[in-house]
């Protein structure tokens, strides 16, 4: 019988690990020194309250008794006005 050989083609991804660094501060993702994007989170829940990017303009979430997202408003950049971008409302069938 003959000896049987196997060519192991390398992976394209050998070697690509993630970096930790990449992935060590959620809060504050960037690009070089500026900053895209920044988050804070409801203390109560962990949820997250609003969303800023880095040209200023933000997203407020607004959540039911149950967690989930009921609203998401949006600040225009004219003085600070928001308006309504999301919003669920439940509809409750029978009884």
């Amino acid at each position: 019988m003959g000896k049987i050989f196997a060519e192991k083609t390398p992976s394209p991804y050998q070697g690509m690990q993630p970096s930790p660094k990449r992935f060590r501060d959620k809060k504050r993702p960037g690009s070089g020194a500026s900053t895209l994007a920044s988050y804070t989170y409801l203390a109560n829940n962990g949820k997250l309250d609003t969303l800023t990017y880095g040209n200023g303009l933000q997203e407020k979430y607004y959540y039911d008794n149950l967690d989930r997202v009921s609203e998401i408003w949006y600040n225009t950049g004219e003085g600070g006005a928001m308006e309504l971008r999301y919003s669920y409302t439940r509809i409750h069938y029978g009884k």
